[in-house]
């Protein structure tokens, strides 16, 4: 759906002649990844973009799941001040029914190493959810939205669904 939708706006500003953005080379290359033969491309998206295909196939996660912006806060945090990260942080904290676990801003995103969740801002102002995949390596989780309480709490239940891989 993300791709149609993605697509279809583009062409739109492209029309219109009101594309604010600078084209987004790297869009495209997950764009086509994304798609259902797009692991046939790996080797090449790989050699032109110098992303590890470990890289790129998380990528290619969180393009599935929110677009080009999913794509890129996998890649990394959209970078936000320590105030906006700090706002996320208590706005979760209240969220929660139980304080277990500490949520951590780390990199410019909000971790919760005990439950294996990570939230992240990206480039489109929305919260990207994570999930611990293996040691230090995280993965793209479906929910993103405005809030960062319900983006983490959609961590946590993909977290619940996946477990933990060692």
């Amino acid at each position: 759906m993300w791709m149609t939708t993605d697509a279809a706006a583009r062409a739109q500003t492209l029309l219109a002649g009101t594309a604010a953005a600078p084209h987004d080379e790297l869009a495209d290359i997950l764009r086509i990844l994304a798609s259902p033969d797009g692991a046939d491309h790996l080797e090449a998206a790989q050699h032109a973009t110098r992303i590890p295909e470990a890289t790129l196939r998380a990528m290619m996660i969180g393009y599935r799941h929110g677009g080009p912006a999913g794509a890129h806060a996998t890649l990394a945090a959209t970078p936000a001040t320590i105030d906006v990260l700090e706002r996320a942080r208590q706005t979760v904290h209240a969220s929660r029914a139980v304080g277990l676990g500490t949520i951590t801003i780390d990199g410019g995103s909000l971790t919760d190493t005990t439950a294996g969740v990570q939230i992240r801002p990206g480039p489109d102002g929305r919260w990207y959810p994570f999930t611990l995949w293996r040691a230090d390596e995280w993965r793209p989780a479906p929910g993103a939205c405005d809030d960062p309480a319900e983006a983490f709490r959609a961590a946590r239940r993909a977290r619940a669904a996946r477990p933990l891989r060692r």
